[in-house]
């Protein structure tokens, strides 16, 4: 009878310890799966944020390419412009003003082929761009682009080949500070840089003298700074908001959209045009006037449809 009893305590013994190495089992692979579903989310976040991080690379790429091609072609053709028009030029002078035509005609021909003028064109780049800051509210892509389509319609008016976009930052103010924005990204304001399509050689001394697309950049710089797009209260605002991420939503919203506007833009260009300021009158009102009243009117339309605020200043 001892002998029963005692093979039966070690029997109960060892279904007991089974037992407890079966629930420690059980507990660990939940803790494992717990583990892999984790991870699993984890690396499926960061591949989606890399995936987008590529796309806004690629996108700004390209976009760079386009530009880099269509503004060395236009250098290679003023370039070769401006070069037969001084062999014509020397030609046809007289032998009394043969000393000062060819002086002329030289440095008219040195500004076409000016180095810095070239890596300006190489980078993609003029000087002194114009400086906007976006709050686009509840404004959609196509209504973003629509307004940088028009700004860059005012350039193109006043003589120049249009503006391309680039989108420095974005910064979210405060939440108390978000006023008629009722989320972030509606609040978010972005920082954008306009640069002319035309390369613009720098003035490095007083015997280089401004280029026309130069006296063209300043005009349309100075009729925007002249207009009702300045908002300074925006401008302070922006300087006490926070940075955010490069893949904010109201950040690639705005990159899209001066994807937009440069195609736009690009597609309504004519190598034709002049290079000096056009100022056609129509009804006693010049085109320019025209276009800075069209595009306060769309800028004021997007403010109460949207809620968008503008502000444009000097870099």
């Amino acid at each position: 009878m001892k002998t029963l009893s005692a093979e039966s305590s070690s029997d109960a013994t060892d279904l007991t310890s089974l037992d407890e190495e079966r629930q420690l089992i059980l507990g660990l692979a939940r803790d494992l799966d717990y583990f892999g579903r984790r991870a699993e989310r984890f690396l499926s976040l960061q591949l989606q944020q890399l995936e987008v991080a590529i796309e806004d690379f690629e996108r700004e790429r390209t976009a760079w390419r386009r530009q880099q091609q269509r503004v060395t072609g236009r250098i290679e053709q003023q370039r070769r412009d401006l070069e037969q028009e001084w062999e014509r030029l020397r030609g046809q002078q007289s032998d009394a003003v043969e000393g000062t035509s060819a002086s002329l005609s030289e440095q008219t021909r040195q500004i076409a082929v000016h180095p810095a003028a070239r890596g300006n064109a190489q980078a993609g780049h003029s000087t002194a761009p114009l400086r906007i800051l976006l709050q686009p509210g509840s404004a959609s892509t196509m209504q973003i682009g629509l307004l940088m389509f028009e700004i860059s319609k005012v350039n193109r008016e006043i003589g120049g080949a249009g503006v391309r976009f680039e989108v420095n930052g974005c910064r979210v103010p405060r939440k108390s500070a978000y006023g008629r924005h009722e989320s972030a990204s509606a609040a978010a304001i972005m920082e954008v840089e306009a640069f002319s399509c035309r390369p613009l050689a720098r003035v490095d001394s007083a015997e280089q003298p401004a280029t026309v697309h130069q006296r063209v950049w300043d005009t349309f710089k100075s009729r925007l700074l002249l207009s009702s797009l300045t908002n300074p209260e925006l401008d302070k605002l922006f300087r006490k908001s926070s940075e955010t991420a490069r893949d904010h939503d109201s950040r690639v919203r705005a990159v899209e959209a001066a994807r937009r506007a440069e195609d736009a833009n690009s597609n309504c260009y004519s190598e034709s045009r002049p290079l000096g300021p056009i100022l056609r009158a129509v009804g006693g009102v010049d085109a320019v006037q025209q276009q800075l009243a069209r595009l306060e009117g769309t800028a004021a339309s997007l403010d109460d449809e949207c809620s968008l605020a503008i502000h444009v200043s000097l870099v």
